[in-house]
């Protein structure tokens, strides 16, 4: 899970930043009590913490999509995403951008290319994103989003890309639908969209490890360690962009 930066044979493609492009090797320290390994202790940056967690009532289990919901699924995960952005007014600039930083985190910012390589995909799933929601518009409940997507489909540029359907419409679709498996949406007090393991709770902090490629969800304890809970995609920091001016610290992971 802890993976490298710059080590090619356990690196996971597609590669990302987070801790950092010079980021070097944590140095990891084995904790033990009684002659047993309890835990580790890393070098860390503890950057943000969850806000808010994405909430959908009908489902009954993060390993499936609820049933009858194959086609609106898709849909619903997006909206939620948006909803979240709107608990932090001052990152996102219009419903533009908004949609954006859903499309990125609503599969990880990685995805599949026409060639059927896994590639990060940046803002290349934001049209396939106004197409779902268009064409699941039936399936938007909450007016404000549904009248940003209207206005959105207003605008001479976006209007003339989604014309037509595009062909990677459904296969976002497909996406969000495995990407969210087991997994949530969170938004962190910062602003940050994020998706990350369906355990993760408002409170828990979202640090970077030295030398990994992805930030990671930390639950603090009482005694000032932490709980390793897992890996997330968080919007805007997966090129070591939480790393400007910041420095790293030990912490322990029990």
């Amino acid at each position: 899970m802890l993976q490298d930066v710059e080590n090619d044979h356990i690196t996971v493609y597609p590669k990302f930043s987070a801790s950092g492009v010079q980021s070097s090797h944590s140095k990891v320290t084995a904790i033990r009590r009684e002659g047993a390994i309890e835990g580790i202790s890393v070098e860390c940056h503890v950057y943000d913490e969850i806000f808010e967690v994405g909430s959908f009532p009908g489902r009954v289990s993060s390993h499936e999509v609820p049933l009858g919901e194959t086609y609106s699924w898709p849909v619903k995960w997006v909206v939620e995403l948006l909803r979240l952005t709107y608990q932090e007014r001052q990152l996102y600039v219009d419903f533009s951008d908004r949609l954006h930083a859903a499309a990125r985190t609503s599969i990880g910012g990685v995805g599949y290319n026409q060639n059927a390589e896994l590639v990060r995909v940046g803002d290349d799933r934001f049209l396939d994103a106004v197409v779902l929601l268009r064409n699941g518009i039936e399936h938007i409940k909450r007016k404000h989003i549904k009248l940003g997507l209207r206005q959105l489909l207003k605008n001479g540029v976006i209007k003339g890309k989604v014309k037509s359907e595009t062909s990677m419409s459904s296969d976002l679709g497909s996406e969000i639908i495995g990407k969210s498996l087991g997994r949530l949406p969170f938004i962190t007090r910062k602003g940050h969209l994020v998706l990350g393991p369906e355990y993760a709770k408002r409170g828990d902090s979202v640090a970077l490890i030295k030398g990994t490629q992805v930030p990671f969800i930390l639950r603090p304890q009482s005694d000032g360690q932490y709980r390793l809970i897992g890996e997330a995609y968080v919007d805007g920091i997966m090129d070591g962009e939480a790393m400007e001016n910041s420095n790293w610290y030990e912490v322990n992971l029990v």
